[in-house]
């Protein structure tokens, strides 16, 4: 496979150069012709580390004597003639070819362009000097002809400058957008690890509760005398303590890295949420759904803690559109007490006998009737955590026929939180 990948990849680069060199110009005689393949080959070489020059370079070399010999006769000259016209380019790709495989294997990657491109300048002179010299017919008006190939040779070399300078532009260009879309991953992937840690930190109590009624069970089982079932209760407990603290090295492993990646810059609002936006409509497109989702923050709100609002958003959001919300707006909007930050849909509203419930770990509405799935109902108690614990805020829900919508309440002055 790898052999046929390589074979496929010289072929292509062989039939780019040949088609290349159909573009030319004749400043000598009608025969001999400055041609842009040469630029090409050498770009080739510059950006590209695998190419086998050598089988390049003989395709290129009889491809071109083809096309040419072709062409001549086609304006008439036997297929002799036409053989001895187009002959010397042969002679041209040779020695420019291994000039680039002596280059290419001497000089380290990458290749210093201002080097390789006055090394190439001269293997374009040395290369035409060669094809003059076995040219027959062509005149030895040296000064002239020197002229003219030192001119073809920084017209061409200038040329190659300007093709790397493109691709390198290019390259950094599509570099940057590469490292954007990534940044914008990592921080969805924070955000969600960010949620997972806050309630992994909340059943951490849990965990050490049930450690504890164990053991008590175990003393009581031992006061009466029930030593097998209290030799139980105590293995029991002593379980749920290793597994404890295998539960909190995860957590502290988690949290460790996630405090590493974390920006002490911060990120403006109507940012974060564009990002969001993004990530949740390419995820609605996957699914084949669709939500409109307006984001309205006029004062540009400043916010240190884009990973904890990131799961917040993200986790309302998702509540939204599964609730059967197909306009969701995102605002931001300054109170006398501080900051309000919702979000809001046009669904059909949570059922009044739902409210209660609705911070409960465990409590969901959401199935998938296809599965048989019920949703983990995690997302709004991991919200309502995140808000009072983290961003030291309150949530608050209103809702009715005609959508729902939370609102979060931020402290004005909490430089933690908005980098007031």
């Amino acid at each position: 496979m790898e052999k046929r990948t390589s074979f496929r990849r010289t072929l292509a680069l062989s039939l780019l150069l040949i088609a290349a060199a159909q573009f030319s110009l004749s400043p000598l005689a009608m025969d001999f012709r400055i041609s842009v393949a040469v630029t090409c080959f050498s770009a080739a070489i510059y950006f590209l580390e695998d190419v086998s020059v050598f089988p390049v370079t003989l395709l290129t070399a009889a491809g071109t004597f083809l096309t040419r010999t072709l062409l001549y006769y086609a304006k008439g000259e036997d297929v002799l003639q036409a053989m001895v016209s187009a002959g010397p380019e042969i002679v041209f790709f040779l020695i420019y070819g291994t000039g680039l495989w002596v280059y290419a294997r001497s000089a380290a990657r990458p290749l210093h362009r201002p080097v390789f491109l006055c090394f190439t300048a001269g293997l374009d002179l040395l290369s035409n000097l060669g094809e003059i010299a076995v040219r027959p017919g062509l005149g030895r008006d040296w000064n002239r002809t020197i002229l003219v190939l030192v001119a073809a040779a920084v017209f061409r070399t200038i040329l190659l400058w300007g093709i790397l300078a493109f691709f390198d532009r290019y390259r950094l260009v599509l570099l940057k957008r590469s490292n954007a879309e990534r940044y914008q991953r990592l921080l969805l992937l924070m955000s969600r690890l960010g949620g997972e840690v806050t309630w992994m930190g909340k059943n951490a109590g849990q965990v050490e509760q049930v450690m504890n009624e164990s053991y008590e069970l175990y003393r009581q089982l031992q006061g009466a005398g029930d030593e097998e079932t209290a030799a139980k209760a105590l293995s029991v407990a002593k379980d749920i303590h290793e597994i404890k603290k295998e539960y909190l090295l995860i957590m502290r492993g988690l949290s460790e890295a996630m405090e590493e990646e974390r920006t002490q810059e911060g990120m403006e609002l109507p940012e974060l949420l564009l990002i969001l936006r993004q990530s949740v409509q390419k995820l609605l497109a996957d699914s084949e759904r669709t939500a409109e989702i307006r984001i309205d923050c006029p004062d540009r709100l400043y916010v240190r803690e884009i990973y904890p609002l990131l799961s917040v958003f993200r986790n309302l959001i998702s509540n939204a559109v599964e609730a059967g919300g197909t306009v969701i707006d995102l605002r931001e909007e300054a109170t006398s007490a501080g900051w309000r930050l919702s979000v809001s849909d046009n669904g059909p509203g949570i059922p009044p006998e739902d409210l209660d419930r609705l911070f409960s770990p465990g409590f969901s509405t959401k199935i998938n009737y296809e599965t048989g799935v019920v949703a983990r109902g995690l997302g709004l108690p991991i919200v309502q955590d995140i808000v009072e614990h983290t961003l030291h805020g309150r949530i608050a829900v209103d809702t009715g026929s005609g959508g729902t919508t939370f609102s979060i309440l931020l402290p004005k002055d909490d430089w933690e939180v908005l980098g007031a």
